[in-house]
């Protein structure tokens, strides 16, 4: 919406020049059409016909809310990234970490020939351990799955919870993808594409750019769409799943998620109505859940 007023009357004199600005607040996400601008020109008296000229419109996208995630724990299994891990089986040889004696059991491969010559003795070195964290949300916009009346308020607060770790993972340097059972509106199919994981900050605007058109409607659910897109993933994915209800077909596909190798995280939004079932549920099944 404009700050002020959007239509303005101006005089100008021989030569004379004027500039008007526009302030826009972006105040829900979306994708919205300026314009077209409409001027007409002439002189006070009418002695000359007033011209007339027009701007085709243009179309400004409003991204959605990114809260800033101080800390957010995504399991992962992918060793030799970029992250730090306090898991010694996760041990990266590019990141050497420091050295120390060599001791029976070791093995050759580690030992640091020109540290053990300049010391006199055996140096073995110790590599730090890391992960790649490859990360795949799956936003589910199926109306059907939400309480009804909260579900406009659960659908916007989902769509800003994915942004949000979307760039999360994308400011750890790290992949991430996203698939959708929602609709775009301003594409022919309305059907919304999975996205690959990949890294960087324009792949990050490509997925908040969708994420700004998406709507929610009555389409196919969290769970087909888990059991279609996520055998399509690499062993160790982190599938992060954002839904307003867990019923029990849902946990049925997480549990085929976890058999294939790859990680689940389940997030609730809105006001879901067996929050502590699903954790408990969740917590045998020994992923994490987490209620917004």
């Amino acid at each position: 919406a404009p700050a002020g007023p959007v239509k303005h009357v101006i005089s100008l004199s021989p030569n004379g020049r004027s500039e008007i600005v526009y302030l826009l607040q972006g105040r829900k996400r979306g994708y919205y059409t300026l314009g077209p601008l409409f001027a007409t020109c002439g002189d006070p008296i009418g002695l000359v016909r007033p011209h007339e000229y027009t701007v085709p419109p243009d179309h400004i996208t409003v991204f959605p809310k990114i809260i800033p995630l101080t800390s957010l724990h995504l399991p992962s299994r992918s060793p030799q990234g970029t992250l730090r891990h306090h898991q010694p089986i996760f041990e990266d040889p590019a990141r050497i970490l420091n050295k120390r004696d060599y001791t029976a059991g070791d093995s050759l491969r580690r030992i640091d020939w020109k540290s053990s010559a300049a010391a006199g003795r055996l140096q073995i070195k110790q590599f730090e351990p890391s992960i790649a964290l490859e990360t795949s949300i799956f936003l589910n916009l199926n109306g059907a799955e939400y309480e009804a009346q909260h579900r406009i308020d659960a659908v916007e607060l989902a769509i800003v919870v994915a942004a949000s770790i979307a760039n999360w993972v994308s400011e750890k340097r790290q992949a991430v993808g996203l698939v959708t059972n929602g609709v775009d509106p301003h594409t022919d199919s309305r059907y919304v594409p999975p996205i690959p994981c990949r890294k960087g900050r324009g792949h990050l605007i490509r997925l908040l750019e969708i994420l700004a058109r998406v709507q929610s409607a009555h389409t196919t659910s969290i769970a087909a769409l888990l059991r279609k897109e996520s055998p399509q993933l690499p062993w160790g994915t982190t599938v992060v799943v954002i839904t307003g209800r867990a019923e029990e077909t849902l946990f049925d596909e997480l549990i085929q998620v976890q058999r294939r190798g790859q990680n689940v995280v389940l997030i609730l939004v809105g006001r879901t109505v067996s929050v502590q079932k699903a954790r408990q549920q969740a917590r045998s099944l020994g992923f994490p859940l987490y209620a917004f």
